[in-house]
C-alpha cells in the first residue's frame, strides 16, 4: 500500500483502513496490555540489561498477538531473524543480485519471511472462518476477509504483502519510539518525574487501564510522546508520488516525479511554529489550563497530534498517512504507562543512527518501582 498511488491507493487503503481504526484498535487494547505486563515482567525477572531490539521484538510479539491471537516464542524470534536479515539487504552498498552479496542474502531472508507468514496466514484462515469472533475481532481477520467496492476479498497475495509492510513499518519504527522515548526522559528528569506523578494518579498496575484516559485525559504523556515523535520522528522523510503536474513556489513538479519530503527538518527547524524547535520542551503540547503551560513555549498554532495533518507530519500526512499510527500510538501509550507505574530503568550504551531513519537506541534494564 505504501508504493501505490491514485485510485489504486485509494482503493486499497479503504480495504485494510477498517483494521486500525480508532474503534478497530480498542478490541485490540486487552491483549496489548497483558502482553506488555508479561514482557516487562520478563525483562524485571532477569535482572540484566536488554538488548535494544527487545523494543523491537515487543512490538513485534504484540502486533503478532494481535493478529493471530496468540503466536509461538520460538516462531516470532524466528520471523524477527528473518525480518533483520531482509531489512540489512535493502541496505547493501552494491545494489546488484549477485549470488553471495548483502543483497541476495537479503532477498533470500525475504523469501523465507514470506513462506513463514503465509503459513501464518493459511494456518489462521484454517481455523477461523470468517463468521468467527476471533476474524471481527483481530488485526488478521479484518484484514484477510475485508471487502472492496467490489464485494471481493483481498488476494493472498495482497494480504501477504501488507502483512509484511505492516511488520516493516511497526519493527524499527517502535523500537526507535522506546529509545526516543527513554532518551529524552533520562535527558530532562523534572519531564521524568511529572510523568509518573500524573501515571501514578491512574491506579493501581493491576486494574485495567482506561484507553479513552490515556487518550484523552493524560496530558502529560500525551505531550511528551507528541514532543518524542517531533523530534525523533518515526518516519523521518518519506516519498510522494505525484499524480499531476504541480506548481510549487515557481517550480513546476511533472506528473510522475517522486517528492521526498523531510519530515526531521520540517519538525527541529520551524521555530515559526515550534518556539526552539531544536529543543526538548514538551510544555509546548500541554493545554492552557495546565499548571505546566508555558507561552513562551507553546506551540503557535493549535495541533492535535492525533490527527495526521500538514501541521504534525511525525506518522505522514494527506492521503499516504500511516495507516497504523492509532495503533501504533494505543501501544506506546500502554507500554510508557505500565513501565513507570510498576518499574523504573536505567539506559547505557546509547546509539543514534541516522540513516535510513534517524534512532535512538539503548540497553535498558527495569528495577521494582517502591511504592
Amino acid at each position: 500500500i505504501m508504493f501505490k498511488s491514485g485510485e489504486e491507493h485509494r482503493c486499497m487503503r479503504k480495504v485494510f483502513e477498517p483494521a486500525f481504526t480508532p474503534g478497530a484498535i480498542r478490541d485490540y487494547a486487552a491483549v496489548m496490555d497483558q502482553t506488555t505486563k508479561e514482557q516487562l515482567k520478563t525483562w524485571h525477572s532477569s535482572g540484566t540489561f536488554q538488548q535494544p531490539r527487545e523494543w523491537a521484538l515487543l512490538a513485534m510479539k504484540i502486533f503478532f498477538v494481535c493478529a493471530f491471537g496468540e503466536v509461538d516464542e520460538g516462531r516470532l524470534s524466528k520471523i524477527g531473524d528473518l525480518f533483520e536479515g531482509w531489512i540489512a539487504g535493502t541496505l547493501a552498498p552494491i545494489p546488484f543480485n549477485i549470488p553471495g552479496t548483502t543483497l541476495a542474502k537479503g532477498l533470500k531472508f525475504k523469501r523465507a519471511l514470506s513462506v513463514e507468514l503465509q503459513n501464518l496466514i493459511d494456518e489462521f484462515k484454517a481455523q477461523y472462518p470468517p463468521d468467527s469472533p476471533n476474524a471481527k475481532t483481530s488485526v488478521l481477520g479484518r484484514l484477510c476477509y475485508a471487502v472492496d467496492e467490489n464485494g471481493n476479498n483481498p488476494t493472498d497475495e495482497q494480504v501477504l504483502d501488507n502483512l509484511r509492510f505492516f511488520v516493516f513499518a511497526g519493527f524499527d519504527t517502535t523500537k526507535g519510539s522506546f529509545g526516543g522515548i527513554a532518551h529524552f526522559l533520562k535527558e530532562n528528569p523534572y519531564a521524568e518525574e511529572t510523568l509518573v506523578q500524573e501515571i501514578q494518579s491512574f491506579g493501581s498496575p493491576d486494574n485495567p487501564l482506561d484507553i479513552d484516559q490515556l487518550k484523552n485525559d493524560a496530558p502529560v504523556l500525551n505531550a511528551i510522546l507528541a514532543e518524542t515523535w517531533r523530534l525523533s520522528a518515526p518516519l523521518a522523510s518519506h516519498a510522494m508520488n505525484a499524480t499531476q503536474d504541480i506548481e510549487y513556489k515557481g517550480y513546476l513538479i511533472p506528473k510522475g516525479s517522486f517528492v521526498a519530503t523531510d519530515t526531521q527538518a520540517h519538525n527541529i527547524m520551524n521555530n515559526s511554529l515550534y518556539p526552539k524547535a531544536a529543543e526538548f520542551h514538551f510544555e509546548r503540547w500541554l493545554p492552557k489550563d495546565h499548571p505546566l503551560y508555558d507561552p513562551k513555549l507553546a506551540n503557535t498554532e493549535v495541533i492535535d497530534y492525533n490527527v495526521m495533518n500538514s501541521k504534525f507530519r511525525s506518522f505522514n500526512y494527506g492521503p499516504h498517512m500511516c495507516l497504523g499510527a492509532h495503533f501504533a500510538k494505543q501501544e506506546v501509550r500502554i507500554v510508557v504507562v505500565r513501565l513507570l507505574q510498576g518499574y523504573c530503568f536505567e539506559i547505557r550504551n546509547e546509539t543514534t543512527k541516522q540513516f535510513p531513519l534517524k534512532q535512538i537506541s539503548s540497553e535498558f534494564k527495569l528495577s521494582k518501582r517502591s511504592s
